[in-house]
């Protein structure tokens, strides 16, 4: 039996500006167990990076609110838990990746002095030496010569400040990582190997992961689990057998398949989905899909679907309620 590390429950999270309260997260249930990568699917907008602000309480001050839910972590909820007591998690036992390393690098220092301070922050005991020490482990274990962790950000290619940044996020050797599209401004060659160094990485450090992206070939390529989400919710979820070859699917997650190209089937144009993500400031009722799907019935324009369950398998709509 697979051990829990993060346990979300019924997770509501609003932006609250002048102009209108935003749900951005409308009741999220997801689990992530010891060493496994789930992959948090979704189009832009879904929710997938405040669900990671949210696990390390980093959502923009006055504005960001979490409203309802628990996030447990080892049994602990950190929802609860202390500035000082979320200080000591960040970047020791959850690191996160963000989605862009032009903008997570500080560009007046040293990338060696920025990956030291990660290291120095989580082990005070350490002298500078071992600081040193470290960092060039870590360079090594990304694939970059250590002697070029004296150089400022400018200095390297797109590939290589992800790199750095994974290394940043690996220092103190987490037990969970938040990767927010860690390949998205990367040519299709860099983000294979930036995949496959993460893969390997996991592995070594026996590291769990939630991976965010809408790149559903990503997800077949890294992912044990995946999780569709929708206007702040998952709609389906389960293994990436469930996922993919699954016989039931939600119509949305139909949709996300039916994007992408088959190299093996003649088609003169892709099949997209129809209409737009709903606005998170004006939801509609019932189902959130509901006016965008072709099976929409009178029942998903005015109650939520509950959550239909064949094993580890689980699809959130009104099409196998009875079932």
């Amino acid at each position: 039996m697979a051990e829990k590390l993060l346990e979300i429950k019924n997770l509501h999270v609003v932006y609250k500006t002048d102009e209108a309260v935003v749900r951005a997260v409308n009741g999220l249930d997801l689990t992530i167990n010891k060493g496994s990568t789930v992959g948090l699917v979704g189009e832009t907008g879904a929710g997938k990076t405040t669900t990671c602000l949210s696990i390390l309480r980093l959502l923009p001050d006055r504005v960001g609110e979490i409203t309802e839910g628990s996030i447990e972590y080892n049994g602990e909820d950190l929802l609860k838990a202390s500035e000082e007591r979320m200080r000591e998690i960040r970047g020791s036992e959850i690191s996160m990746i963000f989605q862009d390393p032009m903008t997570a690098l500080n560009p007046v220092f040293t990338v060696g002095d920025q990956i030291g301070e990660v290291v120095k922050l989580h082990n005070p005991k350490f002298t500078n030496e071992d600081v040193i020490e470290r960092v060039e482990t870590m360079f090594k274990l990304v694939g970059l010569p250590p002697e070029r962790r004296v150089e400022y950000p400018h200095q390297f290619s797109g590939g290589m400040k992800q790199r750095i940044v994974i290394a940043m996020a690996l220092a103190c050797e987490p037990l969970l990582l938040l990767a927010d599209e860690p390949t998205t401004a990367l040519d299709v060659t860099i983000q294979a190997q930036v995949l496959r160094l993460m893969k390997e990485l996991k592995e070594k450090l026996q590291t769990a992961m939630i991976l965010v992206t809408h790149d559903l070939g990503v997800v077949a390529q890294t992912c044990d689990e995946v999780a569709i989400m929708y206007a702040g919710e998952v709609i389906e979820n389960g293994t990436l057998e469930d996922v993919f070859d699954g016989e039931k699917h939600h119509p949305y997650t139909v949709g996300l398949f039916g994007s992408i190209p088959d190299i093996h089937s003649e088609a003169d144009r892709l099949t997209p989905i129809m209409g737009l993500m709903p606005d998170p400031a004006n939801l509609p009722e019932g189902c959130k899909f509901n006016p965008r799907c072709d099976h929409c019935m009178e029942i998903c324009k005015t109650q939520a679907p509950s959550v239909y369950k064949n094993g580890t398998h689980q699809i959130r709509c009104h099409l196998f309620g009875n079932q």
